[in-house]
């Protein structure tokens, strides 16, 4: 895997980590992107102007699945696979799949999201 802060989409963390109050974060994202992608790309950016990268605050959203039984949750967990399908189907975000092992999902939710195949989506 890449350095995050050699990558160019990461440009954005080293950015904020020497200039700005805080990110927001996407909300496809894992503990992994955060911890080898985001913290290293803030880091970067804040030793490059002397500053500790605590300072640049995280609002970092999670697409949840709340209840307390599997029936009340059923339905908001479709909808939380479709919404990750939806995300995950966009090209952009494939490396959120290859960094965790799943090589080649973003390019078939992609073909999922061109057949207009939520069902698919929310199974991939």
């Amino acid at each position: 895997m890449n350095n995050s802060s050699e990558v160019p989409r990461f440009r954005y963390g080293k950015m904020a980590g020497a200039v700005a109050d805080g990110i927001h974060v996407h909300p496809l994202h894992s503990v992994h992107y955060r911890n080898t992608r985001l913290l290293p790309s803030v880091a970067v950016g804040a030793a490059a102007v002397g500053r500790d990268p605590s300072e640049v605050d995280l609002l970092i959203p999670s697409i949840i699945v709340p209840g307390d039984t599997p029936e009340e949750r059923a339905d908001l967990l479709t909808l939380a696979r479709i919404r990750i399908g939806f995300y995950g189907a966009t090209k952009n975000y494939a490396y959120q799949f290859d960094d965790l092992g799943f090589d080649g999902v973003s390019a078939e939710l992609n073909r999922h999201l061109k057949a207009d195949d939520s069902t698919a989506l929310a199974n991939e």
